[in-house]
């Protein structure tokens, strides 16, 4: 059983890293405590399916997508399509937030 919680742990760190995520993001998204996400991340906590559907949707990907791949280890063309998909919602958020400010702006066009 330790083998698998640790793999689940290698994994959810793997795609938290690929996201830019400290442990405090992913658990303040996930609703978890940073130390529970911790010993989740190596190994130490027994996860509920639950808490396993905090993860996923913070992490922005499916529960199966987290236990894809041979022992949940991300493959290169997983971290490609991945960092793509994030460089884009990136770009869409910058340009909301870009928007909003703009709209929110009391510049004199004349």
């Amino acid at each position: 059983m330790t083998d698998l919680r640790s793999a689940f742990g290698k994994r959810v760190r793997e795609l938290r890293v690929i996201n830019g995520m400290t442990q405090e993001t992913l658990a303040y998204r996930a609703g978890l405590d940073r130390t529970y996400l911790s010993g989740v991340e190596r190994g130490e906590r027994n996860v509920s399916l639950l808490n396993i559907e905090k993860i996923a949707t913070a992490l922005q990907v499916s529960v199966e997508y987290i236990f894809s791949g041979e022992r949940f280890s991300v493959t290169p063309s997983y971290q490609s399509v991945d960092l793509l998909h994030h460089t884009i919602n990136d770009s869409i958020d910058e340009g909301r937030n870009a928007l909003t400010f703009y709209e929110g702006s009391s510049f004199d066009q004349n």
